[in-house]
């Protein structure tokens, strides 16, 4: 049985003779839920990263790690595990001043799905 005969039609592009491309495929659990939206959950379940959040959302200022943690009550190396954390998801964005580094949230489309799903929890 050759490839083209497996791959379904409708999943590939042909781009040359002997080249196929399949088409990514959008990633749902078993409910058809996408797995951003699954993301975003996952951040606000956790009550640290769900308190920062909502410190960052509040604030147009940069905050450092001492400040946040010095807010919310918990250590300055819990505070930033957590930051690293929305940092690598695109949540939020690291900014150096000397040997401080500060925090800010992102404008794009997670942290709006993160507002709207904070205000309906408020």
């Amino acid at each position: 049985m050759q490839i083209a005969e497996r791959i379904k039609p409708n999943d590939l592009e042909v781009l040359q003779e002997h080249q196929v491309y399949q088409k990514p495929k959008v990633k749902k659990n078993v409910n058809g839920m996408l797995e951003p939206d699954l993301a975003i959950l996952s951040l606000l379940n956790d009550p640290t990263r769900y308190k920062i959040l909502a410190l960052l959302i509040s604030t147009s200022v940069n905050l450092c790690v001492n400040d946040i943690s010095g807010i919310i009550g918990i250590s300055q190396s819990a505070t930033s595990h957590q930051l690293n954390r929305l940092e690598d998801i695109g949540v939020v964005r690291s900014v150096r001043y000397g040997r401080k580094i500060c925090y800010i949230i992102e404008n794009n489309e997670m942290v709006g799905k993160i507002k709207k799903i904070m205000d309906v929890i408020k």
